[in-house]
């Protein structure tokens, strides 16, 4: 079996959660697991731990905007006209 992450790059095969260069200095630790049961990889399962955990699904607080906080309603887009500005200057 060959690990799913254990992908062709345009920098070579390599595990695709590692840069090169860090595939350079830990493939010698890793390449078995790659070629062999993937599932002994802490990469490998710290990955499929994130995926399958609950927090990874959920979703935000404020889905109009899509984020975890509510923004300031204090804070309003206002319009400046081009000669107010130029004048000023």
């Amino acid at each position: 079996m060959v690990c799913k992450y254990y992908r062709q790059t345009n920098k070579g095969k390599r595990c695709v959660f590692l840069s090169p260069k860090d595939w350079q200095l830990l493939k010698p630790k890793y390449f078995n697991m790659c070629q062999g049961d993937p599932k002994r990889c802490p990469i490998y399962n710290r990955y499929e731990n994130l995926i399958n955990s609950k927090d990874f699904y959920k979703k935000p607080q404020n889905s109009d905007t899509g984020l975890n906080v509510t923004p300031d309603e204090e804070i309003k887009p206002t319009k400046a006209k081009g000669d107010d500005v130029i004048s000023e200057i």
